[in-house]
């Protein structure tokens, strides 16, 4: 779903979809989590506004999560030569659509400075 997984040169779709499930409910809900707590706390509620903010909060988790794994790989050369480039591919397409959701809610004229300096800081190493 977001990333290949390759062992000894085969691809395994089912250690991937686990893993890619881990990272889901492993990092991409936490930080939902934290944003949707940080939402909450505020005095302004929309449902509108809590998907926008679910989705830009899964697609940073994840991205998050994929950099963290890329990093990781540092200990296994063949698994960083056949993961890094598709990879990064998908780090930078879970970035744009954090994005695009952020850009959801600057359409309904809500301040998103600390959501953007989050991004960029996440994403600095991985360029």
């Amino acid at each position: 779903m977001y990333r290949s997984n390759v062992r000894y040169g085969k691809k395994k779709e089912s250690d991937l979809h686990d893993l890619d499930t881990i990272n889901l409910y492993k990092t991409a809900f936490l930080i939902r989590s934290a944003v949707r707590v940080s939402y909450f706390s505020s005095r302004y509620f929309s449902k509108s506004i809590l998907k926008i903010l679910d989705r830009f909060s899964i697609y940073i988790g994840l991205a998050f999560q994929i950099k963290d794994d890329i990093e990781d790989s540092n200990n296994n050369i063949v698994s960083l030569i056949n993961n890094l480039k598709i990879s990064k591919k998908q780090v930078d397409e879970l970035y744009k659509k954090a994005f695009l959701a952020l850009n959801d809610l600057k359409n309904k004229d809500l301040d998103v400075t600390f959501l953007e300096k989050l991004i960029q800081f996440i994403i600095k190493d991985i360029k």
